[in-house]
């Protein structure tokens, strides 16, 4: 039994600065992840969603034609999103 002492008092000085710990350092706040994007609107939506549907379609099947289709989708989105920005 004396071999447990010490694993004993480890726990007990572990939970009492825990609990000192949290008693005394702030706790950060909660932030709301949205944010109100105003250029974002339904044709902004549209591309990234193709977007994302051509990437999942190059993970699924990594064709050539996949790929070359990604990269021209992204760069239309990329386009889209550039002059919706500017426009707002």
């Amino acid at each position: 039994m004396c071999h447990l002492y010490p694993y004993k008092m480890l726990n007990f000085y572990g939970s009492f600065f825990t609990l000192i710990a949290h008693s005394t350092i702030a706790k950060s706040k909660l932030r709301s992840k949205k944010r109100d994007l105003v250029w974002l609107n339904d044709e902004c939506m549209n591309s990234i969603r193709s977007r994302r549907k051509a990437t999942q379609r190059v993970k699924t099947s990594s064709t050539p034609a996949n790929i070359e289709n990604l990269r021209i989708i992204r760069a239309k989105t990329r386009r889209t999103i550039k002059s919706t920005k500017r426009k707002s």
